[in-house]
């Protein structure tokens, strides 16, 4: 099945930022508590998670407040011993319960956000916005779990583990956001 956003996928890499095998390494040294790594991390994350709550509509304001205090929680996971199997998991579990706090604190502003830059075929832009119209009808932490999965690639079971349910039901919520949104 080839997943893809079509409307925010475009606009700009939402690849994951570390490679599986080179994270048991990161792991490590971040374990450690070298600077370099914590310098490397935020260097590489920064866009990603950027991307990411800004596609969660976090203001563009708040995106760099809500930033420091996820990477400020990241830290404190390491710091308290934490044994990491995951890393993109374990920043995307903090990312997505900090986006769930953000929205349930502005939701009156979250159905106000604008769409995306207008693309140069209008009938694209007619596309995306019946897409995000569809889009903002799920609930948040639906609309994380589509993005993680469709713009992010992240796998199912990951995903479990983030959001704390059940494959099967996650299984069950892509497969009903994919025929509302046909």
């Amino acid at each position: 099945m080839h997943r893809y956003f079509a409307f925010a996928s475009s606009r700009s890499p939402n690849r994951l930022p570390i490679m599986p095998r080179k994270e048991t390494a990161s792991v490590k040294q971040l374990s450690a508590g070298e600077p370099t790594a914590w310098t490397e991390l935020v260097e590489n994350w920064s866009p990603c998670l950027y991307n990411y709550l800004i596609h969660n509509a976090v203001s563009e304001t708040e995106a760099p407040k809500l930033m420091r205090e996820i990477f400020a929680e990241l830290v404190q996971a390491f710091v308290g011993s934490l044994q990491v199997a995951n890393l993109a998991v374990l920043i995307f579990a903090i990312t997505f319960h900090h986006v769930l706090h953000y929205r349930q604190q502005h939701h009156n502003l979250v159905g106000k956000k604008p769409l995306p830059a207008s693309t140069s075929d209008p009938r694209d832009d007619a596309k995306a916005r019946t897409f995000f119209s569809a889009f903002q009808q799920f609930s948040p932490d639906v609309q994380q779990i589509l993005l993680l999965y469709y713009l992010y690639g992240i796998s199912l079971p990951e995903i479990a583990q983030i959001s704390g349910r059940s494959e099967r039901s996650l299984a069950k919520t892509l497969y009903h956001a994919k025929m509302y949104l046909q």
